[in-house]
């Protein structure tokens, strides 16, 4: 059976020693002239900018690409009414819930077409492929990137893993296990 093209970006699963996830969020801001929509699992980079919200100064962030430094994972955008979007619209101030653990692993679907990653992957680093999030579910577009795998300390994620259940499969949009390799609070490490 193939496997279900459901992209969600960066979705937390548990911690790299195999213990239950633990969330380790920190609150960041982003800029009203930024115009670039933040999903529910979209990667951020710090700007060095920050805003004030109530009296509480924010670090601002921006959606990350590939070869930035990730600050984080988007995992939920604070409300500002109840008719508020799960998600953070282009070109709006909102506070964002950010999971900066550099312990975290988190499941990322493997993008269509190019040739599949294979088991023989696992240990090596990759980049990840921006999409714009859903204005439906809330949820990022961001995949996994199955060209240019290699050992290079300077790619994104850290292949750690297959995602292991029965609707999982090697081949296009696989789920894999991955973890921040160019994060913010870590030091690169080259691949095995």
């Amino acid at each position: 059976m193939a496997n279900v093209d459901i992209p969600r970006g960066f979705v937390p699963v548990s911690m790299l020693d195999g213990s239950p996830y633990v969330a380790s969020v920190r609150h960041f801001s982003t800029a009203a002239g930024d115009g670039t929509l933040i999903g529910i699992g979209d990667p951020v980079e710090l700007t060095g900018a920050s805003q004030t919200v109530s009296g509480i100064v924010y670090p601002d962030c921006a959606r990350a690409e590939t070869a930035d430094i990730i600050a984080g994972v988007c995992v939920g955008v604070v409300p500002e009414t109840r008719e508020s979007t799960i998600y953070r619209a282009a070109s709006t101030l909102r506070i964002l819930m950010v999971e900066t653990g550099k312990d975290v692993l988190f499941e990322l679907q493997e993008v269509s077409g190019g040739t599949a990653l294979t088991v023989a992957a696992i240990g090596l680093n990759a980049d990840f492929v921006v999409a714009d999030a859903s204005t439906t579910t809330g949820l990022s577009g961001v995949e996994l990137n199955n060209i240019g795998e290699a050992t290079t300390n300077t790619l994104d994620v850290k292949l750690v893993g297959i995602v292991p259940r029965e609707d999982n499969a090697i081949g296009e949009h696989c789920k894999w296990l991955v973890a921040l390799n160019r994060s913010q609070w870590a030091n690169q490490v080259a691949g095995v």
